[in-house]
């Protein structure tokens, strides 16, 4: 567990990550380019053609490894997202900021059970998190708007603000 999540008491969620089958193209473009290789080396009988499958092979083992080594952790007070593997880059939001949780699940990712969830974040400026090809959407989905209509009754007051800066700026 992140430490830093449980010493301020926090009660963890969910943990979660992509599937793996967000890199399914770049998978079967490796596995294309490997047989295109293997294609040659058969025909013309070159052995340094073999040193061409480091590329298919090392550049699936660094999608595997890049999705693998992201993270999503939901605490009762915040969402961090930790993705990268040469530069890591951790990106916190509380939970009171997110204003709406969208689920997207296209036909194709439903068949295998995933989806991807988009929040919309009130902050400096509004942005989304968007996290990707996660398992039982849905579930995870409940959670999100679980968390945001608890925020939203123990501080009614708060989802107002943007209101209230926008009705300034229509006034002058």
């Amino acid at each position: 567990m992140d430490r830093h999540v449980m010493n301020t008491g926090e009660k963890i969620i969910w943990v979660g990550k992509s599937s793996q089958w967000t890199n399914l193209k770049t998978y079967a473009r490796c596995v294309l380019m490997a047989a295109m290789v293997a294609l040659v080396y058969l025909h013309w009988k070159l052995a340094w053609v073999g040193l061409f499958l480091l590329y298919p092979a090392g550049r699936a083992l660094f999608a595997w490894y890049e999705t693998y080594s992201g993270s999503y952790r939901l605490s009762t007070t915040r969402l961090l997202c930790k993705k990268g593997v040469f530069n890591r880059v951790t990106t916190e939001t509380e939970t009171s900021k997110i204003r709406e949780v969208i689920l997207s699940e296209p036909w194709y990712k439903r068949i295998i059970g995933l989806g991807d969830i988009r929040l919309h974040v009130y902050g400096y400026f509004d942005s989304n998190i968007v996290l990707t090809d996660i398992a039982r959407a849905n579930k995870v989905k409940e959670l999100f708007s679980e968390l945001v209509k608890q925020h939203q009754r123990e501080n009614p007051e708060s989802g107002n603000e943007r209101e209230i800066i926008i009705n300034q700026k229509n006034i002058s």
